[in-house]
């Protein structure tokens, strides 16, 4: 097994359900032992969906656009698409064709050509700068930042700057990911990543559970480029977590942190 700790994680197919407003979600995911690490559902991402899901924090989606980095079997960009934001599942190359799509296609076959279309799966290697571009090249302006750009246009009391910044081009309002820092010699390329396709008004969720002794060099490099937002230990997420040791995270970019 893969360490993880929720019961019901290894059941195949792995069924996910939430309520939104009353309506019912569900996702149902094919998982792939045989092909490794990608091609399960890790705990984190588990709690990156309820993260998502919350009664809270589940109407923040709707009108953004989302970037998941490592989705694997992309369960937290489905989620989000289905939460109403347009989603880009991200992976290496060979992940995407043959985890990544295969999920996202068996999730998404009763939604209509204009919802469908507002999901996608993009190869993304960490450290990759030309994949990366291409993955901006394909973000639309949301709707999230056309509502602050009138506000701001307006002036609004609450519209400022760092809520509402000048039309620069389309950007990610949010960057997802979960259970993506075990090994070591991703962390810098991961970071470089990060770096690229965040913005000064994007947000980062990072779902993070040690599992080895360097998981926490990752996170300090984090902090040196992003504020703290929030931190919300997993009890308060997902109460059938049976540890302690796993937290959300929402960053922003520090100012003046280059990209």
């Amino acid at each position: 097994g893969y360490n993880n700790i929720i019961p019901g994680i290894t059941s195949n197919p792995w069924k996910y359900s939430f309520q939104h407003f009353g309506s019912n979600k569900s996702l149902t995911i094919n998982q792939q032992p045989d092909y490794g690490i990608a091609g399960v559902i890790w705990d984190c991402g588990v709690v990156l969906c309820d993260y998502l899901a919350a009664k809270g924090n589940s109407n923040r989606w709707n009108g953004s656009t989302v970037v998941e980095l490592g989705s694997g079997t992309a369960i937290g960009a489905l989620v989000a698409w289905q939460l109403g934001a347009f989603t880009v599942a991200t992976d290496l190359p060979e992940v995407i064709e043959s985890v990544t799509l295969p999920c996202i296609e068996a999730n998404t076959t009763d939604a209509d050509k204009k919802r469908r279309s507002m999901i996608s799966a993009q190869p993304l290697s960490w450290g990759v700068m030309d994949e990366g571009t291409a993955v901006l090249a394909g973000v639309p302006v949301s709707e999230l930042q056309k509502t602050a750009q009138a506000k701001a246009k307006k002036g609004k009391k609450g519209a400022s700057k760092e809520t509402a910044p000048a039309v620069d081009g389309a950007r990610f309002d949010f960057i997802i990911m979960a259970d993506v820092v075990y090994r070591s010699e991703d962390h810098m390329p991961l970071l470089e990543t990060i770096m690229q396709i965040a913005h000064p008004a994007t947000t980062l969720i990072f779902v993070h559970r040690p599992r080895v002794h360097n998981d926490s060099n990752f996170v300090d490099s984090l902090k040196d480029a992003f504020d703290v937002v929030s931190m919300t230990p997993v009890a308060k997420v997902t109460p059938k977590y049976p540890k302690d040791n796993c937290n959300v995270y929402e960053m922003k970019l520090k100012a003046g942190s280059s990209k």
